[in-house]
């Protein structure tokens, strides 16, 4: 992730998923969502949604389908937070 000079946009963002699927998977629609745009939380809320909309993951055994999503979107919102709050981008959420 880059962040503006001013901590306040998204410069450029870019996210993969490993377990996601049967093999990695990179969210160009959802890294492209928020390129150019202030940071908000509820841009941070559109990105994991965009994220879970283009991501399909399958069950199993292990888990279902439902529950991998709901997985895979918590994690995105924990990523993409810390990672603004590393470039000293969170105190503008």
């Amino acid at each position: 992730m880059k962040v503006s000079e001013d901590k306040k946009v998204i410069e450029d963002v870019r996210a993969a998923f490993g377990a996601a699927g049967p093999v990695p998977v990179r969210a160009y629609t959802a890294e492209r969502t928020i390129k150019g745009r202030l940071i908000s939380s509820e841009l941070i809320d559109e990105f994991a949604e965009v994220v879970i909309n283009n991501l399909n993951p399958r069950s199993s055994f292990r888990a279902d389908r439902e529950f991998r999503k709901h997985i895979i979107k918590e994690i995105t919102i924990k990523c993409l937070t810390e990672s603004l709050r590393r470039g000293g981008a969170y105190g503008t959420i």
